[in-house]
């Protein structure tokens, strides 16, 4: 046995009393006998803090519990326990920080928690926390500027464990070639802006050869097209696009007009090639659809 699914313990009144730890056999059980001994529960360990506010061990462990499923009561037990914590105490603090940004992501507000991975990361390096700020500010790659986390990955790469360097860098890479996308995003704005169909069909090209912002990139090259007169190297960049979209038959009507306006031998003869790849695709299509209906 390697883990558990997510298991959640109530009481016979169907009260949530918490949630084991999945994180080995042996935790497992020793954290859901705790808890059938009312240790640590969710009730307990609310009672706890009421009546001692500075506990911090308590907040932490209640904190954990909630964390998945009432991120809000977490958050707002996190704001609540600050106060309580000596500035000097700074392992503290970062612990407070840490589980202040973990909150943030869950309720969804990805920039607070890059916010406050930068503060820990920044203030309090030499923590022990920040040394867990990389393995989730990883999570936050879909969300957030991908410079601004690039900049925090480099800095909290050297304070994590080594054996977490390789996925770290995964991530770092992803965010690279999403800051290239943005940028990209970016200079065709500028483009569409100016009516620079050249710049455009670059951009669109260069999203062809990469295989990125599909459906963008079919926009700009519809719009290259029109800006420049229907040019046939730019009718070749949509029909490329179209055709690695999936659109052969759309792909195969614009070539063929490509090829029809190029008046340069060896220009035409590039696109030619183009066209019987595409016509190629469409007839296996065409064959296969119809075998299927008989």
């Amino acid at each position: 046995v390697t883990g558990f699914p997510t298991v959640l313990v109530v009481d016979g009144d169907g009260n949530e009393l918490g949630e084991p730890d999945a994180s080995s056999p042996e935790a497992f059980v020793s954290s859901l006998q705790a808890l059938r001994r009312g240790e640590r529960s969710l009730p307990a360990l609310r009672k706890r803090l009421a009546e001692a506010p500075d506990d911090l061990e308590s907040a932490v462990a209640l904190v954990d519990q909630l964390l998945q499923r009432h991120p809000k009561e977490a958050h707002a037990i996190v704001k609540r326990t600050q106060p309580h914590v000596d500035d000097d105490a700074v392992e503290d603090v970062a612990r407070l920080l840490f589980l202040e940004a973990a909150c943030e992501a869950e309720l969804g507000n990805a920039d607070a928690a890059l916010t406050l991975y930068e503060q820990i990361v920044s203030r309090h390096a030499k923590t022990e926390t920040a040394g867990d700020v990389a393995l989730l500010a990883v999570n936050l790659a879909y969300d957030v500027d991908p410079e601004r986390l690039l900049a925090l990955l480099t800095t909290a790469k050297p304070l994590a464990d080594p054996e977490y360097h390789v996925g770290i860098d995964h991530t770092r890479g992803f965010l690279h070639q999403r800051a290239a996308q943005a940028l990209l995003a970016r200079q065709a704005a500028a483009a569409l802006e100016a009516k620079d169909f050249e710049m455009l069909n670059w951009i669109a090209w260069t999203c062809f050869e990469r295989d990125w912002l599909n459906t963008e990139a079919l926009e700009w090259a519809n719009r290259a097209v029109e800006w420049s007169d229907r040019a046939p190297y730019v009718l070749d960049t949509l029909a490329n696009l179209l055709f690695q979209a999936g659109l052969v038959e759309g792909a195969v009507e614009i070539q063929r007009e490509a090829v029809a306006t190029e008046t340069d031998p060896t220009l035409r003869r590039e696109l030619e090639e183009n066209l019987v790849k595409f016509v190629a695709v469409h007839e296996h299509r065409k064959r296969r659809g119809a075998e299927e209906r008989k």
